[in-house]
């Protein structure tokens, strides 16, 4: 059976795509070979978009960079004529120009490059209108001026951030010292400049204050200690009632009371006895007689029930 014409034309078409896309696979990661991945209509398609984007990219860096060289070449010819070092050769002179540029100069000249390719401008040689080589100079000189304007700045805040270290090391020293003192003069004494800290001397007066109050409780509660001490072996010694014959007193007491309990089960066990030793024994034989006179009778029953 032989496929329609319209599958035969798409199949073909999906032939040629995947031949591009595997030789710009290829390229690319040549001399690694290509990692291995599903083919289906997914992939291909976001490989088409990948190529296509791609390669409009790389058009794009090889038009914005000969756009740049071309600019470079007419403001250095503008607007550097009077060079001392006067130079041979457009890739040299592109070479030392954009090294000589700052970043914000680059940045810049990219998109002023960029701008040009994109509104469709065309490659132009050396004989350009006065007003664009003018512009161009004066960029570059803008450029120049403003790395210099950067540097001064950057001196100014090493400056900056070198007194401020040193603003905060004098005022260090000054608050470990708790003092402000003057250079000696004719006529004025350094006492007059000496400032202390009122908080640091308030709370210093506040701590002394404190430890002058527990010295004293301190004291107090050493005294009281060594009057109870001194209380216990006279009261020892004089035959009064301490805490440790309360305890034993207790234990004994204790003891007592457990004993009694035992006592109190034994009686209980011969409730009901009378209180002749000889009646007591017959009353037990008696009772015996009775349990062994109702086992038998028991197991007469249950005899009766299993026949």
């Amino acid at each position: 059976m032989q496929a329609s014409p319209s599958k035969a034309k798409a199949h073909a078409l999906e032939t040629h795509s995947w031949s591009l896309v595997t030789s710009w696979l290829g390229e690319t990661y040549h001399p690694q070979p290509v990692p291995p991945f599903e083919r289906n209509a997914a992939t291909l398609n976001a490989l088409q978009i990948l190529m296509t984007e791609s390669l409009t990219a790389n058009e794009l860096r090889d038009l914005i960079f000969k756009s740049r060289s071309e600019q470079l070449i007419m403001a250095e010819t503008r607007g550097t004529t009077g060079d001392k070092h006067p130079l041979h050769g457009k890739s040299d002179l592109v070479a030392i120009l954009d090294d000589s540029l700052s970043q914000s100069a680059q940045s810049a000249l990219d998109s002023m490059s960029r701008s040009r390719v994109l509104l469709g401008g065309k490659p132009s040689s050396c004989h350009s209108s006065r007003i664009i080589g003018a512009l161009e100079g004066d960029m570059v000189a803008l450029s120049r001026r403003i790395f210099d304007l950067e540097a001064q700045t950057q001196q100014v805040e090493d400056l900056i951030s070198n007194l401020i270290d040193q603003l905060s090391h004098v005022e260090g020293m000054i608050n470990q010292h708790g003092i402000y003192t003057k250079e000696n003069s004719p006529g004025i004494g350094t006492d007059d400049f000496v400032l202390e800290h009122p908080p640091l001397h308030s709370q210093i007066l506040q701590h002394q204050r404190e430890i002058k109050q527990l010295s004293l409780k301190a004291d107090e509660y050493r005294n009281r200690l060594a009057g109870l001490s001194n209380i216990q072996p006279l009261r020892s010694k004089s035959g009064d009632v301490t805490v440790a014959d309360v305890a034993s007193e207790m234990g004994a007491l204790d003891r007592k009371r457990k004993q009694m309990l035992q006592f109190q089960e034994i009686i209980a066990s011969f409730h009901g006895l009378p209180p002749d030793v000889h009646s007591s024994r017959q009353e037990v034989k008696r009772v015996l007689g009775e349990l062994n006179r109702l086992q038998t009778k028991r197991d007469e029953l249950f005899a009766k029930l299993i026949e």
